[in-house]
Order: structure tokens, then sequence, then C-alpha cells
């Protein structure tokens, strides 16, 4: 399993204890925590379980009943201010930044995100050119002329810097170092290294090559080359 996926499984396993501990200690049965989120007994179960997450709007309600913060149901600590602070506002450097807010609180918990981020239906679509890109969740663009991250999924046409994803990845070229957690496939060049934590599929490679399955170079090495 890629490290990003085993990241998410712990999340969620850790935010089921969470919740468990919370409710036994405010007293509530499952079905009494269901009734008051208006869902079944079973998918509380299923939570506590680790099985499933519930859905995404329902963090703040879950937080609410509790009396903590959304952070706390991950197992993290308080933060000292719920609203956003000055200094987490970006400087404006031209980059294209996509990010998640719960309420009018702005998600920075990578604990957080490790689960929101595998939702597919929280996307980053951009059309046209971009000079840098980061995202949060998962990404869809066409030509980045910089860097292009995405904290889950790629899928995005040439990137001229360096493209790196915490999932998948889908592109054309890559002018420097290109990395996924999970299957990487690059329709043409990558200018630096080029590194999977599974299956990876490219062209020419300038750099090392590293794979965690199996490696498809069309084209030439110009480092070494390792996969289990």
């Amino acid at each position: 399993m890629a490290s990003s996926e085993s990241d998410r499984s712990s999340a969620i396993e850790k935010f089921g204890a969470t919740l468990a501990e919370l409710r036994v200690r405010r007293g509530l049965t499952q079905a009494a925590l269901a009734q008051q989120l208006g869902v079944t007994h079973q998918a509380v179960s299923q939570w506590e379980c680790g099985d499933t997450m519930p859905d995404i709007l329902l963090l703040p309600k879950l937080a609410g009943i509790f009396g903590v913060s959304i952070d706390n149901l991950f197992g993290g600590p308080e933060p000292i201010q719920a609203d956003i602070a000055r200094e987490d506002i970006p400087q404006d450097d031209g980059k294209l930044r996509a990010v998640l807010f719960i309420g009018n609180n702005m998600v920075k918990s990578q604990k957080i995100m490790q689960v929101l981020a595998g939702d597919k239906r929280i996307v980053f679509k951009y059309q046209g050119p971009a000079l840098n890109v980061e995202s949060h969740m998962s990404l869809e663009c066409g030509d980045v002329g910089g860097n292009a991250t995405a904290a889950h999924s790629m899928r995005c046409g040439d990137v001229k810097g360096s493209a790196k994803a915490g999932h998948s990845m889908n592109c054309q070229n890559v002018g420097q170092d290109a990395s996924a957690g999970h299957a990487m496939t690059v329709g043409g060049d990558v200018g630096g290294d080029a590194k999977a934590g599974h299956s990876l599929t490219c062209g020419n490679v300038a750099g090392n090559v590293k794979a965690g399955h199996s490696v498809n170079v069309k084209g030439s090495v110009g480092g070494s080359l390792k996969s289990r």
C-alpha cells in the first residue's frame, strides 16, 4: 500500500477511535448520536470502526455536539483561534491555490486533508494555462508554466516545473521532477527524477526512476532505475 493511502487509512481509524471516545464520554449511545445527526446507528458504528467516514457536511455538527473543534475529531490539538489568522493568508505570489473551508474555518490539518482529499466530489478544476497551481484536493487543469501540486490525484497537460501528487498522476511532459503517491502516467518526458508509490509509465527520464510496483519507461533513463 502506498504511504499516502496508509496515512489516510490511519487518519480514518484515528477519527473513529476519537469519535467513540467522545461519544462514551458524553454518555451517548450510538443510536442517540445517530438520532441527533439524522443517520442510522449502523452508520455511526461504521464510522467508529473506521470502515467509512461521515459526509463532510456532518463534521461541524459532530464537533458542535461534543463541544470540540473539527481538528479535535481527528485527534488534533485545540486551535488557539478558529478564525483565519492573517499569517495564514498566502502572499500574492501569482500562484493559483485551492483550499477547503468547513463553515468559516479553513482546513489546514493534514490529518483532515488526508481523509477529505480522497473524496472524489472535491476536485479543483481549472481551464486554460496557469503559472503555478497548488491544490489541497484533487486537481484537473491544462498546461502549467511552473509547478503543480495536488494533495490527491492530478490530471493535467504539460508541466514545465515539477509535478507532485499525493495519489495518482496523469499528465503530459514534466520539465523537472515528477512524483506520485500511487500510480503515475506521464505521456511524454520527465526532465528530472520520476518517483511513484505504485506503477510508473513515462517516456524519457533525465534523472532517476523509482516505483513501488511496475515500471514502463518508453525511452532512456539518465540515472538509476529501481522497482519492486
